[in-house]
């Protein structure tokens, strides 16, 4: 190879060099969309900036999208709305099946949180970020922190942000949670529970408990709760099985008293849950119930049926320290029978001494009432006034 033909190669091959650069800065200057073929979209309106100068845009439809810093399109515009999140996050909707939806998408376009929502709202406080979504389905609520990362392993029937606190419900009840930089804390659950038809609330404020117990636990301890009475009154063991393996340490309603012939439920006035020490040592759990009662019993001196009314005591304790190992331990009352009322003495019959004949009493006649003797004053007075009388 001459010197001319080394020349020309060499100007071909800084050509070429040349060309490549120029390429390669012609692709890093344009959108994607525009690069790979795709026309640039109008852009009608910005609607939103995050700190990074990312913006959600509208285009000429209508549609949003989301602008880089650099005024590429990373969100092609299909979403109906858009709204930055937080961590690379926008929360869009998009109409699905003829319904409006809600979901989570990043800014590759991909969908980080399903859309299944009829709504996903925004809140804060002292510095906490969370997100409530409403399922369009069913309505029930999930709470998700300001990753999209769910702050409950359950759903919920009810969930409101009001006056700073956070107000979760389900089927088992009521929880008020109190807002920190750190997340949320449960300050008070309101248990609901039912058992021979009769309904009752369990309120609990104590933090140790509502720090040891998930909203799950206390559920089914109130739940189980009831299962246990309505054993207790019906004596169908077959209930046990639902709360327990250990079936003899659970004990019917005064199971000893032959009189009982019908032991009622009437009502649930009082329960409450507090620590206890278990029969083996170990930590545990006590729910104490006040049932009022009504007892239909044989008495024993008249042979007559009567009924009764009154307050049971009882106490159920359970062990366990997650919604896998909970169990119900004993249920027992705190007396063995009822507070039967005492018989009445019987009259003692009086006899005629001369005759022999029973004597009949007689009612009181006015003879028979004896007049009251005055007193020592009363006596002094009495006889001022009998002679003031005498002197007029």
């Amino acid at each position: 190879m001459n010197k001319r033909t080394k020349l020309v190669v060499s100007l071909l091959f800084v050509v070429i060099i040349i060309l490549a650069a120029a390429v390669t800065r012609f692709y890093s200057s344009v959108p994607d969309e525009v690069s790979g073929g795709v026309n640039q979209p109008e852009i009608s309106k910005r609607i939103a900036s995050d700190p990074d100068g990312n913006d959600i845009f509208e285009d000429s439809s209508g549609l949003c999208g989301i602008l880089d810093s650099r005024d590429r399109v990373i969100v092609a515009p299909e979403w109906l709305e858009l709204s930055f999140a937080g961590d690379d996050t926008c929360i869009a909707s998009k109409r699905i099946g003829g319904k409006v939806l809600f979901g989570c998408i990043d800014f590759e376009g991909n969908i980080t949180v399903p859309f299944i929502y009829s709504s996903i709202t925004h809140h804060q406080k002292d510095g906490f970020t969370f997100y409530i979504g409403e399922a369009a389905a069913d309505g029930q609520f999930v709470v998700y922190d300001k990753s999209f990362i769910p702050v409950f392993r359950q759903s919920w029937t009810g969930a409101k942000f009001s006056d700073g606190k956070l107000i979760l419900v389900d089927k088992g009840g009521i929880f008020t949670y109190g807002i920190t930089s750190g997340g949320v804390v449960c300050e008070r659950a309101k248990l609901s529970g039912e058992s021979l038809g009769c309904a009752y609330t369990m309120e609990v404020t104590s933090q140790i408990i509502l720090q040891k117990l998930s909203t799950q636990m206390l559920e089914k301890m109130v739940s189980d709760t009831g299962v246990y009475l309505e054993f207790a009154y019906t004596g169908n063991e077959d209930l046990l099985g639902q709360i327990t393996s250990a079936t003899r340490a659970f004990q019917q309603l005064y199971p000893d008293d032959h009189k009982i012939l019908e032991k009622e439920l009437k009502g649930v006035n009082e329960i409450y849950i507090y620590n206890t020490r278990l029969d083996n040592g170990s930590s545990g759990y006590a729910i104490s119930v006040k049932a009022d009662t009504e007892i239909t019993y044989s008495d024993e001196n008249d042979g007559k049926t009567k009924k009764l009314t009154e307050e049971c005591a009882a106490k159920v304790t359970f062990s366990g320290g997650s919604l896998n190992d909970l169990i119900a331990v004993s249920g027992s009352f705190n007396k063995e029978s009822p507070d039967y009322p005492k018989p009445e003495p019987p009259q003692t019959q009086e006899y005629d001494p001369e005759t022999g004949e029973p004597l009949t009493p007689q009612p009181e006649t006015p003879e028979d009432v004896q007049p009251e003797t005055p007193q020592a004053g009363e006596q002094e007075l009495y006889q001022q006034e009998e002679t003031v009388i005498q002197a007029e």
